[in-house]
């Protein structure tokens, strides 16, 4: 059971970001409800009111993230930049988020009841679905431009956003390594380069 949308109080949020924080360092089974409410400074009355149970807190967590994940793409996409520059971000955008949600799709998967773990890889395909989406719209126009060689432009976005989930995987979660800190763009130049125009098929 998810947030219920009627209700967002300062204690729902409150518990939503906590929540968040804690599931994603210790994972599922490694965070109480005590934990949670002692951090948020509510009572457990308070957490099952709004969430219904740990599982629906945590199935919460990944909807709210996702939302925000849905926020911040759209304001990627539309804003005024480079095509290339624009890519760019949502690919950095994307690959921050599946960094942050490491640890969630294999807890959801292993420790909750299937519905729970249902919901959330639901989400999870959704942002990547998102994703996909408007990075195939941008390289469209870039080969509407001019910009990039023909080519098929879903293909291509996988291929952009292949390097984003290499890069989540690795670099993006180890932050702080010498030279690790602009992998991602490098690797996203490879990619250009293959997408210029005389270089396509």
């Amino acid at each position: 059971m998810g947030l219920r949308c009627c209700d967002r109080s300062g204690a729902a949020e409150r518990v939503l970001g906590v929540a968040w924080h804690l599931f994603a360092a210790r994972g599922f089974m490694g965070v109480s409800i005590r934990d949670i409410v002692d951090a948020a400074a509510v009572s457990r009355p308070v957490l099952y009111y709004h969430f219904g149970s740990k599982q629906g807190l945590y199935v919460a967590t990944v909807r709210q993230a996702a939302a925000e994940f849905h926020a911040a793409l759209d304001a990627v996409a539309a804003g005024d930049s480079g095509i290339e520059e624009r890519i760019v971000r949502l690919c950095r955008a994307y690959a921050l988020c599946r960094c942050e949600w490491r640890l969630l799709p294999a807890d959801a998967e292993d420790h909750t009841p299937g519905t729970d773990a249902t919901a959330c890889d639901a989400e999870l395909g959704r942002c990547l679905a998102l994703a996909v989406d408007a990075v195939q719209d941008l390289v469209a126009e870039g080969i509407g431009r001019g910009v990039f060689a023909p080519c098929d432009p879903r293909d291509a976005a996988f291929a952009l956003l292949g390097a984003a989930e290499g890069c989540a995987a690795t670099v993006f979660c180890r932050p702080g390594e010498v030279g690790e800190s602009d992998r991602l763009n490098r690797v996203l130049a490879v990619v250009f380069r293959g997408l210029e125009p005389g270089c396509g098929s």
